[in-house]
């Protein structure tokens, strides 16, 4: 089994939710740009992030979760990230839905650029890409200059936490940084489709409906 090093205390922040400290907000950029792994609120559920350029801190995510390599990890960008970046291409379909639902709980897709390590797809060649509808989250985002892995904190099977106090006692002394930025109120997860084949496929229905999709492409 895959094993990793930890450091032995978990600093905790506590971030204005409503107006983000920057300042304080710096200390997770730093975390990250030193391969380390921090617990952070999204629109949906607390996530775990890592520097999705970093393979070696992928690696730690994968050990920390005790999750298969064979399960990609979802990512998170700002809103003024170039996407083109990280993705082999961007269908005409997808921009649409990027237009109407980023920031929110919509996940795409796409095929990933060579730029990504390849156990960051679960050697699928494929990535799933999101900009949370989350404060606190986009102004991390909008310091970093890479994007950052968003698997839910939580080990593998069990459920997804909410707030930081459950994202510590799951990984006790095991993640570099949690930013606490109170509970997250949407447990219903983002709905994910896939545009890797040329046309859409909905992969997972969650916050935003069939229907809203489709009535957006038609438009």
């Amino acid at each position: 089994m895959l094993t990793a090093k930890f450091k032995t205390m978990t600093e905790i922040i506590k971030i204005n939710p409503l107006n983000p400290e920057t300042h304080l907000l710096k200390k997770g950029k730093e975390v990250l740009e030193k391969d380390g792994i921090i617990g952070y609120p999204t629109d949906t559920v607390y996530g775990l992030g890592v520097n999705a350029f970093n393979s070696k801190a992928v690696r730690k995510v994968f050990a920390l979760k005790e999750r298969d390599f064979s399960k990609p990890i979802l990512l998170v960008i700002s809103k003024e990230f170039n996407l083109k970046e990280i993705v082999a291409e961007i269908p005409s379909q997808a921009l649409k839905l990027i237009k109407t639902f980023w920031p929110g709980p919509l996940t795409i897709i796409f095929k990933a650029g060579r730029k990504l390590p390849s156990i960051l797809t679960g050697e699928k060649g494929t990535v799933g890409i999101r900009v949370p509808d989350n404060l606190i989250t986009l102004k991390l985002l909008s310091l970093c200059k890479f994007p950052v892995t968003s698997t839910s904190a939580n080990p593998s099977g069990m459920p997804s936490a909410n707030n930081a106090l459950q994202v510590d006692k799951y990984f006790p002394d095991k993640i570099d940084l949690i930013i606490d930025g109170g509970k997250c109120n949407n447990p219903v997860p983002s709905t994910i489709v896939d545009f890797t084949e040329g046309k859409i496929k909905i992969v997972r229905e969650g916050r935003i409906g069939k229907d809203e999709l489709l009535n957006t492409l038609t438009n």
